[in-house]
């Protein structure tokens, strides 16, 4: 609300009527009240969060409100327990509300039997019948008091605000523009051929020290009252729904509302806009998150959030996990697919071992490539790898396999020598593996795994087409025995792409990602 301003006040006196205490000096004089960017030396700022701390370093401020404890220097500053309420009180000192001068404007309606006792009523406002208006409050341009309404003492009703038919405001309640007390109640019976209205013949009523924000609407009840407590402050939008209660000192912040015949425990907050369903009972000091939608009752202390509104620390987990939730699907359905191929796999060797049990004598033995395919293989010794690879000493990076699911995953051993070729230039004194050489190993490792689904394309050579995300952890060196397991993300048109984890002693040296082909037809 703008005012004419007031003094200026010593920082004594200031700290007189805040309850505060002085530390510096008491004779400045002050004019007025900004923020720590704006002020002056003629200025009291305050300091409300230490977040802020540095804004005051260097802040030209000639006084600061602040709490015990906190830093200020050598600046003159007030001590007080609330930085923020203070900084309320002190702009009010220097912002007091005009007083009231009791008055009915000649461009006004005033209904002969209502009464207005020691108000001011401004032009276009309009009093109906039987209505009251209490001492010290101010009717402005276009405000509505209903018949038979009542405004306590000291009440503010800024222009087009309302007050419907025998709905009740208490003491100091402050409508800001446009703001409804005693609307119609959303009351509808509907039948087979449509809506019927329901009459909403209760009341609505506004207890003491109550702020309406701009355009916000308490609706009256279909019977009995909608209730908005003493003390309590909505924001400009805000829904209050019929036969609700809204309890005392709580908040509503901007598009909060509460539906009709929901309860709102006292100093409970709904943060913008958050939603209380119909018929639900909040417990008192409950604070309900952004955007949330409480759709059972609460007990008193709860903080929810969310849609539908859960336990709030629980919400932020689960907030936390959506993000991840395309990453995690697409590993579900990678499990999946590797559940089914092994279902297949069992019903392919169940399939297999009846024909051996009911076939009189078999012709020939299957190929050891071709039984490599059915199911998950176990060991292969270096023999049956140079079978498989077209690679050869000093450049086959796979000494042993110890199990692959074909198509899938393998796993197997690199032992490091200290007479492989790559020492002697990598690096002399030192000898490091070569990361490079860890990348062709997954490689390799991917061939074998590629090979195990397709026997028929053993011997065909090897194409390393990229390497992503490769990290090189801890140095392998000489005497070091590599594990090695790699595990498909994907195979397409002859492109496999594979993630790869090198351990040594349990411990994690190298992971990434490589893609591969093989000569010839496509494999996948």
């Amino acid at each position: 609300m703008a005012a004419e301003t007031a003094g200026p006040f010593t920082v004594a006196d200031l700290a007189r009527a805040l309850d505060g205490v002085v530390r510096g000096d008491g004779g400045r004089v002050l004019v007025g009240v900004r923020g720590l960017d704006d002020a002056g030396p003629g200025h009291l700022s305050f300091l409300s969060n230490r977040r802020y701390v540095r804004k005051l370093a260097d802040s030209a401020a000639g006084c600061v409100l602040v709490r015990p404890g906190d830093p200020v220097g050598d600046r003159t500053a007030i001590v007080v327990d609330d930085p923020y309420a203070a900084f309320a009180r002190a702009l009010a000192l220097f912002h007091p509300a005009p007083a009231v001068e009791p008055g009915v404007d000649p461009g006004a309606f005033v209904a002969p039997d209502a009464v207005v006792d020691g108000a001011r009523v401004e032009a276009f406002a309009w009093i109906g019948p039987g209505a009251r208006v209490g001492p010290g409050s101010h009717v402005q341009a276009g405000a509505v008091v209903g018949a038979g309404a009542v405004v306590g003492r000291d009440c503010r009703l800024m222009p087009h605000s309302v007050v419907m038919d025998g709905c009740v405001l208490g003491d100091r309640v402050w409508l800001n523009p446009g703001a409804v007390v005693g609307g119609e109640g959303f009351g509808f019976a509907p039948t087979a051929r449509g809506h019927v209205k329901i009459p909403q013949v209760g009341r609505a009523v506004v207890g003491d020290d109550v702020e309406l924000g701009a355009n916000s609407c308490v609706d009256r009840a279909a019977m009995g009252d909608t209730v908005v407590g003493a003390g309590a402050k909505l924001d400009n939008l805000v829904q209050v729904g019929h036969a609700a209660r809204v309890g005392d000192h709580s908040l509503m912040v901007a598009f909060s509302g509460i539906a009709g015949s929901a309860t709102l425990g006292p100093g409970s907050v709904l943060a913008a806009k958050a939603a209380v369903l119909g018929h639900i009972d909040v417990g008192a000091g409950t604070r309900v998150g952004v955007a949330s939608v409480v759709h059972d009752d609460q007990p008193p202390g709860a903080r929810v959030s969310g849609v539908p509104a859960i336990e709030h620390r629980q919400w932020l987990r689960a907030a936390t996990t959506f993000r991840h939730l395309p990453e995690l699907r697409h590993g579900l359905r990678d499990v999946v697919r590797r559940l089914e191929s092994v279902e297949q796999q069992a019903a392919s060797a169940r399939a297999s071992s009846s024909a051996r049990a009911t076939s009189p004598a078999p012709s020939s033995s299957p190929a050891p490539d071709a039984a490599m395919a059915a199911a998950p293989v176990g060991p292969l010794e270096i023999q049956h790898i140079l079978d498989l690879l077209p690679h050869r000493f000093p450049f086959l990076m796979i000494d042993r396999v110890l199990s692959v699911d074909p198509g899938e995953r393998g796993t197997a051993v690199k032992c490091v020598t200290a007479n492989e070729p790559q020492f002697q230039g990598h690096f002399p004194g030192r000898p490091i593996m070569p990361g490079v050489l860890l990348a062709e190993a997954f490689a390799q490792l991917a061939c074998i795994v590629a090979l195990a689904a397709h026997p028929d394309a053993a011997g065909r050579n090897v194409y390393l087409l990229g390497v992503d995300k490769m990290r090189f952890r801890k140095p392998v060196v000489p005497g070091d025995r590599v594990e090695l397991t790699v595990e498909k993300i994907f195979s397409k048109r002859g492109i496999w792409k594979l993630r790869g984890v090198a351990t040594v002693d349990g411990e994690r040296v190298a992971d990434g990602e490589v893609m591969a082909t093989m000569e010839g037809e496509a494999l996948a």
